[in-house]
């Protein structure tokens, strides 16, 4: 069987023939690379099957993208070793079509959850500020969620071609990028407006920054 013909993602979710498999498990035999990133994607598998069922019943808790966030690191830990990067893509992308399809259902029991109820939850926090030595302005607004934050921004000033990122930083010191984009002609004409979440307390948000990818900083705006 070539590299080419392996099909992982029809492997783990039990889309082969029964001749298919037996020829997918000798590759398997004769690969310990493969075998072992095969046996990290089951790990992720179980990992996601001990969510709560009640996460489905009554719509996704609070802090549901932490729990596939978690999953998912907790396979990346257990990987062992080096694998080519064509490996590296194709395992990666089974990861996510697996966290994608608890995700939909994570979508449909959300929906389910507050069809007919409005839910009540923290108030967004405005922050907004300019940099006059850059000319860039960033207007966000932050949603507490059960330890980490959603944001909206619209970053304004910045060139067109200046690749960046939406940085959250703790009160540490500690940085979570929340975001990132290339900025356009338009987004340099009239701006740019993107959605991130970050693992920080909304609490503990002491600033949110834009910089680019060599570190410099076009602006930084604290919570008042």
């Amino acid at each position: 069987m070539k590299d080419k013909d392996f099909d992982i993602e029809q492997y783990l979710f039990g889309q082969m023939s029964q001749e298919e498999r037996d020829a997918a498990e000798q590759y398997l035999a004769e690969h310990p690379d493969w075998r072992a990133e095969v046996e990290t994607l089951r790990a992720l598998e179980d990992e996601l099957g001990d969510i709560p069922h009640e996460f489905f019943l009554d719509g996704a808790p609070e802090d549901a993208d932490l729990v596939l966030a978690r999953a998912v690191r907790q396979a990346r830990s257990e990987r062992p070793g080096r694998v080519s990067r064509t490996m590296s893509i194709a395992l990666g992308a089974t990861a996510a079509a697996m966290v994608a399809l608890i995700g939909v259902a994570v979508v449909i029991g959300y929906q389910i959850g507050t069809s007919s109820t409005e839910l009540d939850g923290p108030a967004p926090v405005a922050i907004s500020g300019s940099d006059p030595a850059t000319g860039a302005t960033l207007i966000a607004e932050l949603t507490p969620a059960a330890g980490w934050i959603r944001l909206t921004a619209t970053v304004t000033g910045i060139p067109a071609g200046e690749p960046c990122y939406l940085i959250v930083v703790d009160g540490e010191g500690n940085r979570e990028i929340a975001g990132g984009w290339l900025v356009s002609e338009t987004g340099e004409a009239e701006g740019t407006t993107l959605s991130g979440s970050a693992l920080v307390a909304p609490d503990d948000v002491a600033e949110v920054r834009v910089e680019n990818v060599a570190g410099q900083t076009f602006v930084a705006v604290a919570p008042a």
